[in-house]
């Protein structure tokens, strides 16, 4: 069955431009031969530390950032050969959730305007029937009419951020991304933001993309994991086998820091130096400068995605060898 999104080597390079004439001299490579494959109806979760290339990532996906090679099918159409009128038409079945909700909603437009501008923008309802259906998205995310003529200022974290969750349901896309969509709200609003997004997910048939740097909200919500570290997929697999039996070193440290009962008794795996910069990216695996176990073939060597016994995929020169 083909997939509803698929990535297939995708790379998204920034130029770095020096000197009177802006000559490029480097390139920031922050998404970096990604290859992703999103199911219909399923939740890709796609994590990793602040600067790995999520965010990046997601915009190259929604044509907001060029991608310099590779290919974004969705339906098995490659987004980025789309313009004009197509373009306009795959806008629709693609949606996000950015982080910050006060500066993703216009602060001069009222909620009524703010999710149905698209729906009006895209000939789905007239002007006259803007009111009716900024009820209905409303009550779908457990905000009440009396919020349709408020602006956002007047609203908390957490009903901003639904109202951001309404606006991207408006348009009846097939695929909603969700960038750190709860990482600025607190513990319990964000479990309210969650329960909705997978309540809306079974209503609607949606599909996400959740971005996270917080694998316990990850663990919650999505079918399947990939860790990203310098602009590239470390390991992917299903949700339950990466949080429980992470296998790349990179993800063994990211899981070990998910906060745990004294009585658990886990070790924390704390990582040496810091993360690499990605206009100079260090030769061989991109992880060797961090990893505790690299060898001098780590150094050298570039590792490719291949399956593991376990199911899923990992880039590890020295996978099962510790």
């Amino acid at each position: 069955m083909t997939p509803l999104l698929e990535l297939d080597g995708l790379r998204t390079w920034f130029p770095i431009r020096r000197g009177i004439f802006s000559h490029t001299v480097g390139h920031v490579q922050a998404v970096d031969g990604v290859s992703l494959k999103l199911e219909k109806g399923k939740t890709l979760g796609l994590v990793g530390e602040s600067g790995c290339g999520k965010t990046t990532l997601a915009r190259t996906v929604l044509r907001l950032d060029p991608a310099r090679e590779g290919r974004i099918l969705f339906k098995g159409d490659d987004v980025l050969q789309l313009s004009g009128e197509a373009l306009r038409r795959l806008r629709r079945n693609l949606q996000i959730v950015f982080q910050d909700p006060f500066a993703s909603l216009n602060p001069r437009m009222t909620v009524m305007e703010l999710v149905t501008e698209g729906m009006v923008t895209h000939g789905l309802i007239s002007v006259a029937r803007k009111e009716e259906e900024a009820v209905r998205l409303l009550q779908e995310v457990g905000l009440g009419p009396r919020a349709l003529y408020r602006y956002p200022h007047e609203f908390s974290g957490g009903q901003r951020q639904r109202i951001s969750v309404a606006r991207a349901i408006s348009l009846r896309p097939e695929v909603v991304i969700c960038d750190e969509a709860v990482s600025a709200l607190d513990v319990s609003v964000q479990a309210q933001v969650l329960n909705l997004l997978m309540d809306l997910r079974e209503r609607h048939g949606l599909s996400y993309l959740f971005i996270s740097h917080d694998l316990s909200v990850v663990r919650h919500i999505a079918d399947d994991v990939a860790v990203m570290y310098l602009g590239r997929i470390v390991e992917h697999g299903p949700a339950q086998q990466v949080m429980d039996q992470p296998q790349h070193p990179y993800t063994q440290a990211l899981v070990s820091a998910i906060p745990k009962p004294k009585s658990e008794g886990k070790r924390r795996i704390v990582l040496e130096g810091d993360v690499p910069s990605p206009a100079n990216p260090p030769a061989g695996c991109r992880f060797h400068p961090r990893c505790p176990y690299a060898t001098e073939q780590c150094a050298r060597n570039d590792p490719m995605l291949q399956e593991m016994k376990e199911g899923g995929l990992i880039a590890c020169l020295r996978y099962g060898d510790f």
